[in-house]
């Protein structure tokens, strides 16, 4: 049975994780929109430069009316002044049905190269940015996971050092020699030990469970799957989860080893399906999108080994599940609606003994599905009889305007609750109703509103 303090620690890894992956999108989102910016600037200055005075070109070269011709070139003087007619020259001429070729000489070639080449290095930030992201996210989970290591084999040790002969002097008060004992073997002493050296082999053995834990570390995903049932350890993920987690550790591979090239451990080592339209040398491609789906996977993946452990440590299903369902508020407040479905749905489905955390979950599942622009049918018998906050919940997500501002009404003396709704957001729609917003300004609190309220349970 897990202590307090054990307790407190294992919930405070679980929270930093999450954290960690919150502060990663974070930093993707940040960057991305600046690189962003910074592409749709040089677009523009190449657009300018390069593709609209080559499209003014073509024109006065197709132009048969005189008096026309002679005006698009006073433009193409005025609106171009870098480009010289006597000492540049461009000709297009269409490669295929989709691409133009551009010959360009004198001046307008350098302007040219120039904006084409700050567009080249856009792009390779695009790379950098994500490249760098998933071996960052890599690392975020082996900590994550090296921690989850520690903290079970701290309380069962022997998965550890169960091969371990260890050769104690002096392990018996009156013994003169070397003995040779299992480690099993000591934890059945319980007489005549020497107390100097007994808390020598505690030493010991956590120096052992260190080394195990960087050992199992570097097996690699599928490794990490297949050796956890040596612990004793009971997890069921579906093969799309496994699939896509396995491929996101064998991309991180390529990254760092081969310049993002395919190679052969990569298509050896992927399900089929991640093979389509590899080749082997051939750089693979990583985006935006794959890289928030790689965080949303592998946090949801660690999130449930994360439970696993739990369990096999004599957690409460209570504590467990709280624990997750903060998590996923958390996440809407970052507006990660990807994964706050992928935990929510499980809370909601696994969660049968506390009605309250069920429907937190419930509620947060249909909110980012509507989100995500899935619109899932709203079981109304999951909040008959239910609780005010409830009630309020339902409401908010049918958009019942009416009777939300009358169970709003019935809570006017509960400010924490109504903090939680000025907070939550599931409600941000619905608070923008001008009736509900007159009657939310009118409410006296006697202490200011906090910016963010942890869920009541």
């Amino acid at each position: 049975m897990v202590n307090k303090d054990d307790k407190l620690m294992l919930n405070k890894n679980i929270k930093k994780f999450d954290s960690n992956m919150i502060d990663l999108i974070e930093i993707i989102n940040f960057s991305h929109n600046s690189i962003n910016s910074h592409l749709s600037n040089n677009s523009d200055i190449f657009h300018k430069e390069v593709v609209d005075p080559f499209l003014l070109f073509q024109r006065i070269q197709n132009e048969t009316n005189l008096e026309t011709k002679r005006q698009l070139e006073q433009k193409l003087k005025e609106d171009f002044p870098e480009f010289q007619k006597d000492n540049s020259e461009i000709k297009g001429y269409n490669k295929d049905e989709n691409s133009t070729e551009l010959l360009l000489r004198g001046n307008h070639s350098q302007i040219f190269n120039k904006s084409y080449n700050e567009l080249l290095k856009t792009g390779n930030k695009y790379k950098f940015l994500y490249s760098s992201s998933v071996v960052s996210l890599i690392s975020t989970v082996e900590v994550f996971f090296s921690q989850l290591l520690h903290s079970y084999l701290i309380k069962h040790p022997f998965y550890a050092i169960k091969e371990k002969q260890i050769r104690i002097k002096e392990i018996f008060k009156n013994d003169e020699g070397f003995a040779s004992f299992n480690i099993k073997d000591i934890s059945s002493v319980n007489n005549n030990i020497n107390i100097e050296v007994f808390n020598s082999i505690i030493v010991s053995t956590d120096n052992i469970i260190s080394d195990y834990i960087e050992v199992f570390i570097r097996g690699g995903f599928n490794k990490w799957i297949k050796e956890i049932s040596s612990l004793c350890i009971k997890l069921s993920l579906n093969k799309d989860l496994i699939d896509f987690s396995n491929e996101i550790f064998q991309r991180r591979h390529l990254i760092i080893h081969n310049n993002s090239r395919v190679d052969n451990k990569y298509l050896d080592s992927v399900d089929e399906k991640y093979r389509i339209g590899c080749v082997l040398g051939k750089e693979i491609k990583t985006d935006y999108n794959y890289i928030t789906k790689a965080i949303d996977t592998l946090e949801f993946v660690f999130l449930l080994l994360s439970i696993a452990f739990c369990e096999k440590l004599e957690y409460s299903h209570y504590n467990i599940f709280s624990v997750l369902t903060n998590i996923a508020y958390d996440n809407l407040i970052h507006k990660r609606w990807g994964f706050v479905t992928l935990l929510s749905d499980y809370i909601y489905t696994k969660q049968t003994e506390h009605n309250n955390i069920r429907l937190m979950a419930y509620s947060a599942l249909i909110f980012s599905s509507m989100k995500l622009g899935k619109e899932l049918v709203i079981n109304n018998e999951e909040y008959s009889g239910t609780e005010l906050r409830f009630q309020l919940y339902f409401n908010a997500l049918t958009d019942d305007h009416e009777n939300f501002l009358k169970n709003l009404k019935k809570m006017k003396n509960k400010r924490d609750i109504v903090r939680e709704i000025l907070a939550y957001p599931i409600f941000e729609k619905i608070l923008e109703i001008e009736k509900i917003k007159k009657y939310i300004d009118s409410i006296t609190f006697d202490e200011p509103t906090k910016t963010k309220i942890v869920p009541l349970f």
